[in-house]
């Protein structure tokens, strides 16, 4: 990892993800920078499983230390709407994706067949120890679904309801049924046969959410015209009473939760208008105590559990735990990114530079990470609202094609921490996607055509005959310009003039990028191949159209549309690269010193070494050394642990220990180290032999140019 000089670390805005990435990791996703969308909690054996969901894009993360830390689990949807622990076995229902189980614990994953193989799973609930039912909410009314055999076939319950299903629920051995306009739906039978259960409730209530206690069942429902209230039934389903009483007139649009954790009801609403947040109830459901009033980010509470005593909340802005029963909250999502990725890429003065491609308005930004992601700093004035769709370095200063809330080019003067527009003369509202320098000339592409600036960037003009200009590069004395559609034309008198180089490729193809490699000029085709000039015409490499190609340190990287990165060092044979990579599109790739950097359509940010290549990578500009691997165990501890590293190489090691304010407070190891495996002990006290408080603690290790961090967790 990039090495820092500072002996004390800002803190601002972001809690440190105190993450290792390990030597030889294959892909591994970065912390951050935006916290998930927290849909949901459950816990399986010792493990605890964090869902996400933003539209069609989220992640499954599974934690090992009670919630304080969690990495990807590998999951392979694009959201999800469900989860369930039973008899050994997980269950995640997707967004769009239908659902999926696991019998190790998520270390791999089995997609159901059809008819559940696709579409939003959004309840599954286990009828006994081998049936189940499941519950789609596919924006239109469905039939449930029946399993008699632990989840692995379906079949249509032909004579149950047609619904938008929200939630699903066991109560003395009735089944209910909620969902949109639906009220309640119960079946006496496990599921064969179904009658309406709606006597209480409002003319065609959204009921939302089930909470049972022992023959009890309560529902969170309300109506386009009505406030969601709680409802109670003592018979099964088949009748029911209001018994809430002070919940705000106005408490959001939607139930999200309605459960009972340590013995209290808690009722979790979201949307758009109305008091949202988590509720508790100590009556069984009467009155109200509103929790969350002082949750950071947006105040809608999508999911709600006890996780290690602590009551815990996932909204749209993260999952936030509080020991306090709720007057208090802090971040609990450190290694779990948000929805997030982009095209975006730049190393550059010690930093790692992206563009964070949200898909909504506070989910972008352009953001430095200069730890390869364990702590992250957002850009301030456009840069801080918008994204980035290309970074130039060019003469000490940093340009950014901007798209988002403002759009043309930025300048940075200082490293990145700010920008300032510097695109006089472009359209108003100009979508950008590309900018390069060429001997004094800057070019920025844009749909309208390219704009060229003589002056830095401080003016702009625009050429419209070009089309539209989706990447720009330099070879061989020429500017070369990649079309969309038009294929690939180039100029030698900066800009005036292009002639199209086409020769080779059919029907002048929409191209996505172009990349230097070994002395000649790659494009990326969209559909079709990645090709190669040999002077004269374009002939095809034999891989597959690309999204984004980046060449480092006598490797060419190809990241494409399917998920896959594959590397060539000869331009003719093409290895796979994608080992562990859970993600979806590739947009863009990058590198550090050490990483090869890629991001993602809407999975974040990931790193693998460059060492992990069976070939030499290592060149003046880039070079390339082994990363290495710190593990801290028992974790958490008390009174002592053990900090163990492995030294691909001899050299001087430091290994300190820093508390969350960036103060050192124990050196563990000054001196000269053997390579291989070393271990030393911390027993919780400082350099003068005091006992340190509880809390979390940043393990740093240095040796050879290289740095390795691991969190750690004292308890008391």
């Amino acid at each position: 990892m990039p090495s820092t000089r500072h002996t004390r670390w800002p803190i601002a805005g972001l809690c440190v993800a105190l993450i290792a990435l390990p030597a030889a990791a294959q892909w591994t996703r970065l912390s951050g920078p935006v916290p998930p969308q927290t849909a949901g909690f459950v816990q399986h054996g010792d493990l605890w499983f964090l869902g996400t969901d933003f539209a069609d894009s989220g992640d499954l993360f599974v934690s090992s230390d009670q919630g304080h830390t969690w990495t990807d689990s590998s999951l392979p949807n694009g959201g999800v709407s469900a989860m369930l622990s039973h008899g050994g076995r997980i269950f995640v229902g997707g967004y769009l994706s239908g659902l999926f189980w696991s019998d190790d614990d998520g270390e791999s994953w089995t997609a159901a067949g059809p008819p559940l193989s696709n579409g939003t799973v959004e309840q599954i609930l286990p009828v006994d120890a081998t049936s189940m039912i499941a519950g789609l909410d596919p924006f239109f009314p469905s039939l449930l679904y029946r399993s008699s055999d632990h989840g692995v076939t379906w079949t249509a319950i032909d004579a149950g309801p047609s619904l938008r299903c929200y939630d699903l629920a066991l109560v003395d051995g009735t089944v209910l049924a909620a969902g949109e306009d639906a009220g309640v739906w119960r079946s006496p039978d496990g599921g064969m046969t179904w009658l309406p259960g709606n006597a209480g409730l409002p003319a065609s209530a959204d009921t939302y959410r089930f909470a049972v206690d022992g023959s009890v069942v309560f529902v969170a429902a309300g109506t386009n015209v009505t406030r969601v209230a709680v409802y109670r039934s003592d018979d099964q389903g088949a009748s029911w009473t209001e018994v809430s009483t002070n919940l705000p007139a106005d408490v959001g649009q939607k139930a999200s939760q309605l459960s009972f954790l340590d013995g209290d009801l808690h009722l979790g609403v979201w949307g758009t208008f109305g008091t949202r947040g988590l509720f508790r109830s100590t009556d069984l459901g009467v009155t109200w105590t509103h929790l969350t009033a002082n949750l950071p980010g947006d105040p809608s509470v999508m999911a709600a559990d006890i996780i290690d005593g602590d009551l815990v909340a996932g909204s749209f802005d993260g999952a936030f735990r509080s020991g306090d029963g709720g007057a208090t909250w802090v971040e609990t999502w450190l290694g779990a990114a948000g929805v997030g990725g982009g095209k975006a890429i730049l190393h550059a003065a010690g930093r790692l530079h992206v563009g964070l491609a949200g898909t909504s308005s506070n989910r972008q930004g352009i953001l430095t990470t200069a730890d390869l992601g364990l702590t992250w700093q957002s850009a301030d004035h456009p840069g801080a609202s918008t994204t980035a769709v290309d970074f130039l370095h060019h003469d000490g200063a940093i340009y950014a094609a901007l798209y988002g809330q403002e759009r043309g080019v930025a300048v940075s003067h200082d490293g990145g921490d700010s920008y300032v527009m510097s695109d006089a003369g472009m359209n108003p509202g100009t979508v950008l996607w590309c900018i390069h320098a060429h001997d004094g000339v800057m070019f920025a592409g844009a749909f309208e055509g390219l704009y060229r600036s003589f002056d830095d960037g401080a003016s702009w003009s625009l050429d419209p005959t070009t089309g539209w200009v989706s990447d720009l590069t330099s070879h061989d004395g020429f500017v070369w310009a990649s079309l969309y559609p038009g294929g690939v034309i180039r100029s030698d008198d900066d800009g005036a003039t292009w002639t199209a180089v086409n020769a080779g490729m059919e029907s002048a193809p929409h191209v996505n990028v172009l990349e230097v490699f070994d002395g000649t000029i790659y494009a990326g085709v969209n559909v079709g191949a990645v090709m190669r000039w040999n002077g004269s015409a374009w002939e095809d490499t034999g891989a597959d159209s690309s999204y984004d190609l980046f060449a480092v340190g006598g490797v060419l990287f190809n990241g494409r549309w399917q998920g896959t990165v594959e590397w060539t060092d000869d331009g003719a044979t093409w290895h796979d690269f994608s080992e562990n990579y859970t993600g979806n599109t590739i947009e863009g790739l990058g590198a550090t010193d050490t990483h090869l950097i890629l991001g993602s359509r809407g999975r974040g940010f990931w790193a693998r070494p460059l060492s992990d290549l069976p070939v030499t990578t290592a060149t003046e500009d880039v070079p390339v050394v082994s990363a290495w691997r710190l593990d801290v165990a028992p974790n958490p501890f008390n009174p002592l642990t053990t900090v163990s590293f492995d030294l691909p190489r001899a050299g001087h090691v430091t290994v300190d220990v820093y508390d969350m304010a960036g103060r050192r407070v124990r050196r563990l190891v000054d001196g000269s180290r053997e390579s291989g495996r070393h271990a030393v002990r911390w027993n919780g006290r400082d350099d003068a032999g005091r006992g340190v408080a509880a809390g979390v603690y940043l393990v740093r290790a240095s040796a050879n140019g290289l740095e390795a961090m691991a969190r750690a967790v004292l308890v008391r």
